[in-house]
């Protein structure tokens, strides 16, 4: 299922599948302060006005976030909540999901209510076992399904800041952000990439370092492309504006945003997914898109769900009909794991390596002296 995302403000629910697991202890949940723990660890930061979802019993667990609409958003749009329960459910369905456990972060006891009164039946129905619903707005939580009788009517004040699972997921490497806000403007130019910013619009406003339709510079560009990035990757440095205004003017072609993907190991997609969001933050507006939908891929592949729809939301602002963005959410919504990425037959793995393969070939022949002006080297492997 392909669902595109909503612009900021708007009420359409926007599903976020989590974080890879960090490589240490996994985080088990014993009480309602651990799952209010455990949401902003596996998320990535804290929601607001969401209900977050965590499964049990599939498979390959997985877990997601849908934005929460508001009293007014329903009053305008009645089948707002139908849509959230779509979202949330039918990729546990299709995971055979044995059971959920629902948060609805909201301040608006009675918005949370109808979410619950929505969602309670239809994974019921669905065959799911619901283990327990809370609400929490950040200071205090209360239990939506009555299995807390303790719990008194104003609510349990909680505080996870000190938590087991925040230090836990620190040691792991992970960076938590306060809100989802603070996690998309991760993907802005910081204080001191302001002028690098600038430097790379005027390069990119100067147009494109190889004509259009040249089929030998275009294959030297796919060349120098590659050298660039797996030099940047194994060093764990990032392009300076130069190469970024280059990197930028070659993703315009669909090819070359492939061959870039192509590079991605997926137990090395989260240094490429920081490599692409230093990237982003140097982007111009106009060009935003290939950055954009690569740094959403190797978020995906690294099992960085929140900031891969952070990026996505930021290309689909630009283009929201782009093919390349709607794979990656189609695999966002509908729950895809990561390993589906390596497995026989996953969903284009197969094409980006064919690329990757024919690239190295061609560079053999054009060392050998024996390249062929072909004019379908230069053609799109677009998805």
């Amino acid at each position: 299922m392909t669902t595109t995302p909503g612009a900021p403000g708007s009420p359409r629910p926007v599903p976020s599948t989590p974080r890879a697991p960090a490589a240490t202890a996994p985080l088990v949940a014993r009480t309602p302060e651990d799952v209010l723990a455990m949401v902003p660890a596996v998320l990535g930061f804290t929601p607001t006005q969401s209900v977050a979802m965590l499964t049990l019993g599939a498979a390959r667990a997985f877990h997601a976030r849908v934005d929460l609409p508001t009293a007014a958003q329903l009053a305008q749009e009645p089948d707002g909540l139908t849509e959230m329960v779509d979202l949330l459910r039918q990729p546990c369905v299709r995971h055979r999901v044995r059971a959920v456990l629902l948060v609805v972060f909201s301040d608006d006891e009675h918005t949370a209510l109808a979410a619950r009164r929505a969602l309670v039946p239809a994974f019921r129905a669905a065959g799911m076992e619901v283990v327990d619903v809370l609400r929490a707005d950040g200071r205090r939580w209360w239990p939506m399904l009555r299995r807390h009788p303790g719990a008194p009517p104003w609510g349990v004040p909680y505080d996870v800041s000190e938590h087991p699972f925040v230090a836990q997921t620190v040691l792991a490497g992970k960076v938590t952000h306060p809100t989802r806000e603070d996690l998309d403007r991760s993907l802005d130019p910081g204080p001191a990439e302001v002028a690098a910013h600038a430097r790379v619009a005027g390069l990119v406003a100067q147009g494109p370092l190889a004509p259009p339709g040249d089929t030998e510079g275009e294959l030297v560009e796919e060349m120098a492309l590659r050298d660039l990035l797996l030099d940047h990757h194994v060093d764990g440095t990032l392009p300076d504006p130069e190469e970024v205004a280059r990197l930028l003017l070659a993703l315009r072609s669909p090819r070359l945003r492939d061959l870039a993907c192509a590079l991605v190991e997926r137990r090395e997609a989260a240094a490429w997914a920081e490599l692409w969001r230093g990237v982003l933050r140097l982007t111009p507006p106009e060009l935003v898109v290939g950055p954009a939908t690569v740094t959403a891929f190797c978020a995906w592949l690294a099992g960085e769900g929140a900031l891969a729809w952070c990026a996505l939301d930021r290309a689909l602002a630009v283009d929201p009909d782009h093919s390349f963005a709607g794979l990656v959410g189609g695999l966002l919504t509908a729950a895809v794991p990561p390993a589906a990425w390596d497995a026989p037959g996953g969903p284009g793995r197969s094409d980006l390596v064919a690329l990757l393969e024919e690239i190295e070939e061609l560079e053999e022949l054009d060392r050998r002296g024996e390249l062929d002006d072909d004019p379908d080297a230069g053609r799109d492997h677009g998805w």
